[in-house]
């Protein structure tokens, strides 16, 4: 995530309270859980895509929110893009990388 800044911005990472202001942390969890206000960090940040965990509330509420439009789903992840982007089917046409979904196998340095 550090190589892709500032161009690509991510809205919460694993350093949650360390790098986050409350306020953000906290839209992040109504969206996450579907609380109160869920699509305020949608609406207030100028969001094109949302890459969700499967079977939150926030995956369910993006597959029923006009606008959005679901790009890719495995049984870990989805991806949601704003339904107006002009590159979604950019998106859409490359193949998921040939890895298990779920990284079994795989290592990290």
């Amino acid at each position: 995530m550090y190589h892709l800044a500032p161009a690509i911005k991510i809205s919460v990472d694993g350093r949650r309270e360390a790098a986050y202001d409350d306020r953000i942390y906290d839209q992040n969890l109504d969206f996450k859980y579907g609380h109160g206000d869920w699509e305020a960090l949608l609406r207030e940040h100028d969001t094109h895509l949302a890459l969700v965990r499967r079977l939150y509330p926030s995956d369910n509420l993006l597959r029923l929110k006009p606008g959005w439009t679901l790009l890719y789903e495995d049984p870990l992840a989805a991806l949601f893009g704003r339904a107006d982007l002009p590159y979604l089917d950019r998106i859409r046409a490359i193949p998921p990388p040939s890895v298990p979904y779920d990284g079994a196998g795989l290592c990290v340095p």
